[in-house]
């Protein structure tokens, strides 16, 4: 007895060793998403331009949106259905002089790029995904009034046209600033080490 008891200890041990998602509760799951370390959240310098792409979870999106330290699995369960359909990211793109975007140029520039993010941004966001090309199904500019100099846009990407265990090439096909396509990948490697999301008892 205590021969199989140790091997299926050595078993478990093993299996656990080769297990590098992270169990966490809901705050330190939120921080590791939002760490760009951790591969989930990735971003990129193109002239005077930061580019910054963050894959958010369906169970981060729920509490981002629930903004709770704690959440029940029931809880849980029912709110990210809401969020399964589609693969979300948030884009940010800011002057690495840290100057409003939308006024980082000449005066004309203002209206031209306020049109174009709330407008058209959308016909040029893809997802590169094995040999497929996914466009954009939701897409939002989250507009400040100048209380950030940075544009955040919410974007979405049907999660029946993705396939699940490959690469994820975020490309903006820039029409506005003048950098040209920008590509910006989180890698299976990275999604398949996200952490598992725990629960208090």
């Amino acid at each position: 007895m205590s021969s199989k008891f140790n091997q299926i200890l050595i078993l478990a041990l093993v299996l656990l060793g080769g297990c590098r998602q992270p169990a966490l509760l809901p705050i330190k799951y939120v921080e590791w998403l939002n760490d760009p370390d951790n591969g989930a959240h990735v971003n990129k310098q193109i002239g005077k331009y930061d580019f910054d792409l963050q894959y958010k979870t369906p169970e981060y999106m729920v509490l981002m949106s629930e903004r709770k330290s704690s959440i029940t699995v029931a809880q849980m369960s029912t709110q990210k259905k809401a969020y399964e359909d589609l693969e979300q990211y948030t884009f940010k793109i800011r002057s690495a002089s840290n100057e409003d975007l939308l006024q980082d140029g000449n005066g004309d520039d203002y209206n031209r790029r306020l049109e174009y993010f709330i407008s058209y941004i959308q016909e040029d966001l893809f997802l590169e995904n094995g040999n497929d090309t996914v466009f954009a199904s939701l897409c939002n500019y989250e507009r400040t009034y100048g209380l950030s100099p940075e544009a955040t846009i919410t974007i979405g990407f049907d999660t029946k046209n993705i396939a699940k265990h490959s690469d994820r090439t975020f490309i903006f096909d820039d029409h506005i600033l003048g950098v040209g396509p920008v590509r910006l990948t989180i890698t299976k490697e990275s999604l398949s080490h996200l952490p598992v999301l725990t629960y208090e008892n």
